[in-house]
């Protein structure tokens, strides 16, 4: 059962599993967002990427900043390949689609890859072999990871008293 809405079908018994398992799940996310608040909080400039993903003010103002810098696709690439990879249906008709709207030259949001990683990725699609597209894609997403890391987020970080500074000025208010 997917969620508490989807329970409300079910016998009883089945609906407080599916509510337990539902209660469960949002709590790991909860307290992830905790421990990664905190992380920013302790780490403030020296935080990685990875850790200010994982907290949503964070997340949202850093977004914001790849849009002002015409880079939001960098982040929305990163999250489609971690959502495709993740998910239990991930498909090669999927993986196609994500290579045609970020990582085919001329796409729409097309996303700043070499050329091996490009051709890497069609080639595995290409094959079939669904092992190679998930390890191309998962290659790609670092690649992105890591161009974010050592630009946007540097960028992002360093704007004096610009959004991050404030982000970690109200984490360290007493209210937050």
């Amino acid at each position: 059962l997917a969620s508490p809405a989807a329970a409300r079908c079910a016998p009883p018994s089945a609906r407080a599993a599916a509510s337990a398992k539902w209660t469960k799940k949002v709590s790991a996310v909860f307290e992830g967002e905790v421990d990664a608040k905190r992380t920013l909080q302790r780490l403030g400039h020296e935080c990685s990427l990875a850790v200010a993903l994982e907290v949503s003010e964070c997340r949202g103002l850093f977004a914001k900043h790849l849009n002002d810098e015409y880079a939001s696709e960098n982040l929305f690439f990163y999250d489609e390949v971690s959502r495709l990879t993740r998910d239990t249906d991930f498909d090669l008709e999927k993986a196609r689609a994500l290579f045609e709207e970020y990582v085919k030259t001329g796409a729409n949001e097309q996303v700043n890859l070499s050329g091996k990683v490009q051709q890497t990725l069609l080639h595995a699609i290409d094959n079939g072999n669904m092992e190679e597209v998930e390890k191309a894609l998962l290659e790609a997403q670092k690649a992105i990871y890591k161009l974010m890391e050592t630009g946007q987020w540097l960028s992002f970080k360093g704007k004096h008293d610009g959004p991050f500074d404030k982000l970690l000025s109200a984490l360290a208010s007493p209210a937050a």
